[in-house]
């Protein structure tokens, strides 16, 4: 994701279209913690949750599907 997600920059209510992963999406802080909600095209969700679960494992980052 090219943002810069700092605090500083990018906080809670905000929001924003963005790429990750090669697939456009809106993201939308929702909590100062950060806990994010994206929201992506239908046919490209599959694709990207895989990705963002393999990012994650390196950094023990959780996805978690709501």
């Amino acid at each position: 994701c090219p943002l810069d997600l700092h605090p500083r920059a990018f906080g809670a209510g905000r929001s924003t279209r963005t790429v990750v992963g090669k697939v456009q999406i809106i993201l939308h802080q929702v909590l100062e913690k950060p806990d994010y909600d994206i929201y992506v095209h239908r046919s490209l969700a599959e694709y990207l949750w895989g990705w963002l679960v393999d990012a994650g494992l390196e950094y023990e980052i959780q996805v978690v599907r709501d």
